[in-house]
Parts: C-alpha cells; sequence; structure tokens
C-alpha cells in the first residue's frame, strides 16, 4: 500500500520540478552533489576518495548518504560536508522526511553522480526531484531519471568513480 501510494506522491511532485538540463564537462563544472547508500565502510571509503578528489581539483562538492539501517551510525555524524539519513528519517510511505535532503535535492548542482547500484525508493524519490542540471549514474533497466548513463558490469565504486570522472574529462563543449 505504502509503495503506490508513495509512487503516486513521487510522479506529482516530479512533474512540479524545474530543472535547466546542460551537458558540462569535468573542466565547466563547478558544484557536485553525490548521493549513495551506507552499506559498508570500505565502499565508504570509495565515496569519501571521490569526494576528496573532486575537491582537489577545485570543485565544491555536497553528499548526501543513506544509511539503510534505524539510526546513522555515530562515525558519520562527524563528517564535513557530508549529510546522512537513515530508516527513522522516512515517513510510513518511504519519503525522506529531513531538512538536510530537502536542500539537497533543491540544490542547483551542475552535476549529480548516483552511487547506488540497486534502485530503492529513497534513492528514486531523491534523484527524481533533484534539480541538477545534468544527473549521472550506472545503466539500469527500466531507470529513465539519468541524463547520462555509464554501462558497467561492475558494481566496484572506485571502478564507476574512475569512469565518471574519464568520461566527464573527454566531453567535449561547443561554444
Amino acid at each position: 500500500m505504502g509503495t503506490k501510494i508513495g509512487n503516486f506522491v513521487l510522479k506529482k511532485k516530479e512533474k512540479k520540478v524545474v530543472r535547466a538540463k546542460k551537458l558540462f564537462n569535468l573542466e565547466s563544472a563547478k558544484v557536485f552533489g553525490v548521493f549513495f547508500n551506507v552499506t559498508d565502510d570500505a565502499d565508504f571509503e570509495k565515496v569519501k576518495k571521490l569526494l576528496k578528489d573532486l575537491s582537489a581539483m577545485g570543485k565544491n562538492v555536497f553528499a548526501l548518504g543513506y544509511v539503510p539501517k534505524k539510526e546513522v551510525p555515530q562515525q558519520y555524524l562527524m563528517l564535513q560536508k557530508i549529510n546522512f539519513f537513515a530508516k527513522k528519517d522516512l515517513n510510513w510511505y518511504g519519503k525522506p522526511q529531513i531538512e538536510s535532503v530537502e536542500e539537497f535535492i533543491n540544490k542547483d548542482f551542475d552535476v549529480l553522480i548516483d552511487l547506488n547500484f540497486k534502485p530503492s525508493f529513497v534513492s528514486e524519490w531523491v534523484l527524481r526531484l533533484s534539480r541538477a542540471k545534468l544527473k549521472i549514474g550506472k545503466q539500469q533497466d527500466d531507470i529513465a531519471w539519468y541524463d547520462f548513463m555509464i554501462t558497467t558490469t561492475s558494481n566496484d565504486i572506485k571502478y564507476f568513480n574512475e569512469q565518471v570522472i574519464f568520461y566527464l574529462e573527454k566531453i567535449k563543449l561547443v561554444n
């Protein structure tokens, strides 16, 4: 029951989203958003490396992590420029109900990178409602909210991050 209502509400909200779609390359993109699930510490280290690498390139980077547990573990709450939310922050049909999620969705990112390789209602909510100009994610069946999809058989976040940077470097923009 909750899923049907959640999808109905999401579709209704998505129709009101105003996005200025635009192609960016690594040089032209200045503001990055990174959305991810915290499934284990090893993958989280790979996410942090991407954030560090983008910051070292002079990019303004914001990250949002979903912890599929009741509470966000204490060790994550001390990190700067990364907001987290957990199951307790979802309403009865799965909508995130926390200010940091709403701020992330409404942030005017040049590029939003999705590091979730398994679709979920939570990731769908964030990604479909995001106003990001360019949304990048892994090629997955029945997902139509990315502007740029990377096809890979690997579910390794480090490899995917390398591919994102590789393709963003290769894009040539014509003025």
